[in-house]
């Protein structure tokens, strides 16, 4: 049995403490909460929305607005896909980040991975790093990765649709 009125959940993110507010469809503040970063702040956060008929059935739809990542190379590295360089005299070395999200990148991991089957665009790019530059497949899976979060943040900040001829101008015009 599902609700009759349709709710949502808009949560302020902030760094330590966080406003989520419920609204029905026709924007009428139905509650209001201050929750903190901690496990006590997210049990309240869930008992408030399974007060309002939150269930795995029927979920309330819950948005976060935050200003976390103002550009691309903040996701980017957030999600290890951006190269750490290190340069100390003579020497530098260019290696991946071992600081990141680990669910992030697993995730990002298999999605380059999918793209290299699936998207004639991605496979140019993978295959041009392979044997042009040299690199391991894990690096140039990484680097596909790090392009796709680049076309992903640039899709969302200006609320287009990915298109890959945009996306992969280049590889395609070689692939074709």
């Amino acid at each position: 049995m599902g609700r009759n009125v349709l709710i949502y959940c808009g949560i302020d993110w902030a760094e330590r403490t966080h406003d989520v507010a419920l609204v029905d469809d026709s924007g009428q503040l139905l509650a209001k909460r201050h929750i903190t970063d901690d496990a006590a702040g997210y049990t309240i956060l869930l008992d408030l929305l399974v007060e309002y008929g939150d269930s795995e059935e029927n979920p309330i739809p819950v948005a976060i607005e935050t200003s976390r990542f103002t550009e691309a190379r903040g996701l980017k590295a957030y999600a290890g896909a951006s190269p750490v360089t290190r340069a100390s005299g003579k020497k530098s070395s260019i290696t991946r980040r071992w600081v990141k999200n680990d669910r992030l990148n697993a995730a990002g991991y298999l999605w380059a991975f999918a793209s290299i089957t699936a998207s004639p665009g991605a496979k140019a790019h993978y295959r041009r790093r392979r044997d042009e530059r040299g690199d391991w497949h894990a690096a140039a899976q990484r680097n596909l990765f790090n392009r796709m979060l680049g076309q992903l943040y640039y899709c969302l900040k200006n609320h287009t649709l990915f298109d890959e001829t945009t996306a992969f101008p280049t590889a395609l015009a070689a692939a074709a």
